[in-house]
């Protein structure tokens, strides 16, 4: 039986690993995982000291049969895997599980929209549980020899992070060199860039040899002629020419050892994976593949045997798979699959995933935060309200309101509940529409806001300076020739910073809210965080909208 090492890392340190297919000029976007090709290089770095034990064991390393898994967080208790894609959800929100449907079973109801179920996931009966791993930004200006002033945004997997990566073994490979990865892996590793400025240091917390496949929980068992590939890692193919080709379906029946195969469904998506080599110093050729997460319903011309699947599980498929790239799985259970809960929701409102800046968020009732929640029901034509500080007391509000705190907290409660709403629909119904404005412009300004969302007064006065910069860059470009290139992104900021913002998304400022103007609920720095969490959600709209268009 094939043997493999299972190694639990937790990041004590921001570990950044630069995803080129989506990072742009300016920005430097992470994956959210830890990359096989960055555990195999902290194991040939490792043994690079010895040069006797590099020349020994380098060609094994580097071939194909050693596999360095992608490492994937680990997440209330569970292992997760890329979530898995062909869901689709109707638009109204829900609390707790929510029904999915299934494109690879029947045609999906009109109206509805892909399910969002964040990066990772893992299946537990017909639910499937999904979270996203956080991240944090950073905001650094190069000032360069004449004085020019650049800014540049880099995205990082905060510390504190828990992820489970696996090293798989054919048969031929001996006990000594699965020994001595085994005793670099214990040691802890450095992984990803700006390792000498503290980025990248991840501890141990178990490392040890097994024997099987790893995530077996995924895996079928039997014999059957039909049946799901799911996708553990970005995968492409090669054809008999060596074109890259997707899947090569005569290529896949031979190894599964069945005279014909055939697609009866798939939910997909590609991406063009591209890297590069500090050591070479040169770019890593592109090539498009099929993302991590998507998933195949194949027809055999006759049955499969159950050992068939597992072999071709423990050698992938594809290009690269000493990488981690070309990783699979035979899933059981994929038709079963029928709602879906985010990880830690515990039942409440999965705000936090359709708006993750709200975690941080002072003040504002969004799921996983500690505020007291308020519930509101009418009788009689009057309002009752109950705090989770008084539990089940009720108190009717009426003149005596303004001398109650928990009344005050409540009605607060309820007002940060109506902009949060105002807002997504003023997002949707007024969506950005700056012309000219590049998008790694407003990446900076993406970037401001993240960094300074807690503390509005510093975002307002970061926000100007960015504008001043930009307008004296633009002057010294192009002096007096017309109207500037970027006096569109000028005006938007400078306009949503000054406007009253309550006007802007509808909401009555002078009408009481349980008793309380909204004047009494939300100070101006209030509402100043509000603004600069609008122009966040604004950014973040348009870029996924742009992404759709281009699809």
């Amino acid at each position: 039986m094939s043997r493999y090492i299972r190694v639990e890392l937790e990041n004590m340190e921001p570990v950044r690993i630069a995803d080129d297919s989506t990072s742009q000029h300016g920005q430097t976007d992470t994956r959210q995982y830890i990359t096989g090709s960055a555990l195999r290089g902290v194991a040939v770095n490792t043994l690079a000291a010895d040069e006797e034990k590099l020349q020994k064991y380098k060609k094994q390393i580097f071939s194909e049969r050693v596999h360095f898994l992608n490492a994937y967080p680990i997440a209330g208790g569970h292992e997760l895997i890329p979530s898995l894609k062909g869901f689709y959800e109707d638009k109204t929100e829900c609390e707790g599980k929510k029904e999915i449907e299934n494109v690879l079973m029947k045609d999906v109801t009109p109206g509805t929209k892909r399910a969002s179920l964040g990066r990772f996931c893992y299946v537990d009966g017909e639910c499937i549980h999904y979270t996203d791993v956080p991240t944090g930004e950073d905001l650094n200006i190069n000032v360069g020899r004449e004085g020019k002033k650049n800014v540049f945004r880099s995205q990082y997997i905060r510390k504190g992070q828990r992820f489970a990566g696996y090293i798989t073994f054919d048969d031929e490979v001996g006990d000594e060199l699965i020994g001595l990865l085994d005793g670099i892996f214990r040691k802890g590793v450095t992984i990803g860039n700006r390792r000498s400025a503290g980025y990248g240091f991840c501890r141990c917390i178990s490392c040890e040899i097994r024997e099987g496949a790893p995530y077996g929980w995924l895996r079928q068992s039997g014999t059957l002629e039909e049946f799901y590939l799911v996708l553990l890692s970005d995968t492409v193919m090669r054809n008999e020419f060596g074109e890259l080709t997707g899947l090569d379906l005569n290529q896949l029946a031979k190894l599964l050892g069945c005279e014909k195969l055939e697609i009866g469904g798939c939910a997909t998506s590609t991406s063009e994976v591209r890297g590069y080599n500090r050591i070479w110093k040169g770019v890593i050729p592109s090539a498009l593949m099929y993302s991590a997460g998507s998933v195949f319903r194949l027809r055999a011309s006759g049955e499969v045997a159950a050992e068939n699947f597992r072999k071709l599980e423990q050698k992938g498929i594809g290009i690269r798979k000493n990488e981690g790239f070309g990783q699979i799985a035979f899933f059981a259970g994929y038709e079963k699959i029928s709602c879906k809960q985010q990880i830690g929701s515990s039942g409440k409102a999965e705000n936090s995933e359709k708006n993750p800046e709200n975690a941080d968020s002072a003040g504002t009732l969004t799921a996983g935060t500690e505020a007291p929640k308020a519930l509101c029901s009418s009788k009689n034509g009057e309002v009752i309200v109950s705090t989770a500080r008084t539990n089940s007391e009720e108190f009717w509000l009426g003149k005596e309101a303004a001398a109650d705190p928990d009344g005050k907290l409540a009605a607060k409660g309820l007002l940060q509940h109506r902009m949060e709403r105002a807002m997504d629909r003023y997002i949707t119904e007024n969506p950005l529409k700056l012309l000219g404005i590049s998008d790694s412009k407003l990446g900076v300004l993406q970037s401001i806001c993240l960094e300074f969302r807690n503390s509005p007064k510093e975002a307002e006065e970061q926000l100007e300076f960015f504008i001043r910069h930009s307008e004296e860059k633009d002057s010294r470009q192009k002096g007096h020739t017309g109207r500037q290139r970027q006096d569109a992104l000028h005006e938007y900021v400078r306009a949503l910073l000054a406007c009253d913002l309550l006007e802007k998304l509808k909401i009555p400022g002078q009408k009481k809210l349980l008793g309380y103007s909204t004047g009494e609920l939300l100070s101006e720095e209030d509402i100043l965080k509000y603004k600069i969490k609008l122009m966040i959600r604004q950014i973040r709209y348009k870029n996924r909208e742009g992404r759709k268009n281009a699809g």
